[in-house]
């Protein structure tokens, strides 16, 4: 008797953790016409996706310059996906290039000072949200380093097409934090978009 007591609150407490495990990642799931784009500053966000259907590629070999200290876009690092109606995508937006923070001084000094990236969602051209990770608390710091270097990111979001289909727009952004003198460079950097079912 004691041993079927035990055995039943195992299994009880299993299905609780599967439960709470299943259900963050049914909401992520594909259909529908929910916007399910997190809100900033989250903890955690899980995401899943199914068949691969397309890609978008942009590159731009250029070099950018900001002294910003609010966000601006990078030039020609953007990237849009249509999502067909009463249909959601899982989004993936890949971030790569050559990254310098001109004028900063080495570690220790330099430590409170970096590049910062995020990207930015619209839908028809109306902002609907920022791609995860994008934690107010904690942002993400892409460079700092006063030499070249190459540097990645990456970020995800759930998009819904609604009732009628919609296109939606990645656009990296980036801003200096720190210091008031020191200069964003960008340079031969790739945006790469995977949208999956």
């Amino acid at each position: 008797m004691a041993m079927s007591l035990k055995s039943a609150a195992i299994g009880v407490s299993v299905a609780g953790i599967l439960f709470a495990i299943v259900l963050p990642l049914a909401s992520q799931s594909g259909g529908g016409n929910q916007q399910q784009t997190p809100p900033e500053g989250v903890a955690r966000t899980v995401f899943s996706g199914g068949a691969l259907e397309g890609i978008r590629k942009v590159t731009e070999n250029a070099p950018t310059t900001t002294t910003s200290q609010t966000y601006v876009n990078v030039p020609g690092a953007a990237v849009s996906w249509f999502v067909a109606a009463n249909d959601s995508d899982l989004l993936n937006v890949n971030f790569t290039a050559e990254c310098r923070l001109i004028g900063n001084s080495a570690p220790p000094t330099g430590a409170a000072n970096w590049v910062e990236l995020r990207v930015q969602l619209l839908r028809g051209g109306y902002f609907v949200g920022y791609m995860q990770p994008n934690d107010t608390t904690s942002p993400m710091a892409f460079c700092s380093a006063n030499e070249y270097a190459v540097h990645s990111a990456n970020f995800a979001a759930r998009v819904s097409g609604g009732t009628a289909g919609a296109t939606y727009n990645a656009q990296v952004q980036y801003k200096v934090t720190g210091a008031t003198n020191l200069t964003a460079w960008l340079d031969d950097y790739m945006t790469e978009l995977l949208a999956f079912n």
